[in-house]
């Protein structure tokens, strides 16, 4: 009886044992699930903070996507004006110089002498050219040509010898009309005439100074004879 007294005990104590492992193993079995219960929490966080992250992200990438629109707008809008403002300038720098118009100029280039007189009236082409701003004289004609509708103001002035039977007189023409005239005779000493007048000019007028039928003029390195002519205003 005692043999099996020991032996329950034995089988007891070995229970006993079984079942304090098989509590010990629960324990660390409910501890694992819940531990996994909570990484399971704490993935499925993760997972929503990731997501929102990857949502930001995107709409970061719209964003920034959007602004380089409005920034390459704002270039090609700058690009444009600055294109249209530089038209402009080149419009204005071109219709300055065409409103910059002046020009003088002498009778003889070089040398001395008389000219004149002729049968007819003759136009004088100044070949001393001064100033010719514009361009609008031209030496070869004596002519000059308006480039812009305006009001001009010309002046000329002759000059002659003393003595013979030739007096010293020019005229102002506008496109072959007789404007003003200048002239003068002296039996001694010399003599010197001018005159000028204030024309209002269409683009393509030609204005010119003529000599008169049988009379003369002379001129040397002094240059006596003049024509001259600027634009005072646009109209």
């Amino acid at each position: 009886m005692e043999r099996l007294t020991d032996s329950d005990r034995l089988i007891k104590a070995s229970v006993e044992t079984i079942e304090a492992r098989s509590n010990a193993t629960q324990h660390e079995v409910n501890f694992l699930q819940k531990h996994n219960e909570a990484l399971q929490v704490e993935l499925q966080q993760t997972q929503k903070e990731q997501s929102s992250t990857q949502q930001e992200l995107r709409s970061a990438m719209e964003r920034l996507t959007d602004s380089d629109r409005l920034i390459k707008a704002s270039v090609e809008t700058i690009e444009a004006r600055s294109n249209a403002t530089q038209h402009e300038v080149n419009f204005l720098q071109k219709h300055n110089e065409v409103r910059r118009v002046s020009f003088s100029a002498s009778l003889l280039a070089s040398g001395e002498g008389h000219t004149g007189p002729y049968n007819v009236e003759t136009t004088l082409t100044y070949r001393n050219v001064i100033t010719n701003v514009g361009n609008g004289y031209n030496i070869n004609t004596g002519f000059f040509t308006a480039a812009v509708r305006g009001v001009y103001q010309f002046s000329f002035v002759v000059f002659g010898l003393q003595g013979g039977s030739h007096p010293t007189a020019a005229r102002l023409f506008r496109n072959g009309q007789h404007v003003v005239s200048a002239s003068g005779h002296q039996l001694t000493h010399q003599v010197t005439a001018s005159n000028g007048a204030s024309l209002l000019l269409e683009a393509g007028d030609v204005v010119c100074v003529k000599l008169w039928p049988n009379t003369r003029i002379f001129d040397n390195n002094n240059h006596h004879n003049t024509f001259c002519g600027h634009l005072l205003f646009t109209v």
